[in-house]
């Protein structure tokens, strides 16, 4: 009887050891489920919030595609410096994508500016690679005349273009005319549309020719502000 009640004993404590090591790793287990998905979940949260953060900031200054852009923070600048798109890419730049648009853009919050905007193309071919983003110009020369009465107008825009938009040069001078209705940008070296699409946001004005009677500068890009 006391063998029959010692073996009971054993094999008792033996299952109770089971059981109790069975419950113990299943409650790490689930702890560590429950940790990672909270994780996760705080991830995807701070991926969007950085998301909306960055629409914010730009949307000021640049109108920008309805939808929530992919984000993604530039690390290694060296590794990127042989594609035209991030040739002037720095470590902590901000590229945003809005696939359903299909334009990327790299943004500098060191110093609240617009590196490089450009087309993408995110549609994969087995016959052909993906184009990388088509790069603007390195510099690109801007020329403001003042075109309005009032004094001053053309040094102003000209602070207001160099503070948003980077690899410019930017000259003033004055119009023929001091009577312009509208702010007009005239491409004269053809520019890339989307860099041409940056400075008329910028300056609110519109597409023209060179009006009859003024000077060509020696420029990419010549802006004739009003003083409306």
């Amino acid at each position: 009887m006391i063998n029959i009640s010692q073996k009971f004993n054993k094999k008792f404590i033996l299952l109770f050891v089971i059981l109790v090591f069975f419950i113990t790793a299943t409650g790490f287990a689930v702890y560590f489920y429950i940790q990672y998905n909270a994780i996760k979940n705080n991830s995807d949260s701070l991926f969007k919030q950085e998301a909306v953060q960055l629409t914010q900031k730009i949307g000021q200054f640049m109108e920008l595609p309805k939808e929530e852009p992919s984000v993604a923070t530039i690390t290694d600048k060296n590794k990127l410096k042989d594609q035209s798109f991030f040739a002037n890419s720095e470590n902590g730049d901000k590229l945003l994508i809005f696939t359903k648009a299909g334009e990327a853009i790299l943004y500098r919050p060191s110093t609240n500016k617009i590196i490089t905007v450009a087309p993408i193309n995110l549609q994969t071919s087995q016959t052909s690679p993906t184009p990388a983003p088509e790069a603007t110009p390195s510099i690109i020369k801007v020329a403001i005349y003042d075109g309005g009465k009032k004094a001053g107008l053309a040094e102003l825009m000209k602070t207001k273009l160099s503070s948003t938009i980077q690899n410019i040069t930017v000259i003033t001078s004055n119009a023929q005319k001091n009577d312009y209705q509208k702010t007009l940008v005239i491409n004269l070296n053809n520019v890339n549309n989307d860099f041409l699409k940056q400075i008329i946001q910028v300056t609110n004005g519109e597409i023209s020719n060179l009006p009859e009677g003024e000077t060509k500068p020696d420029a990419d890009i010549l802006i004739i502000v009003s003083g409306q």
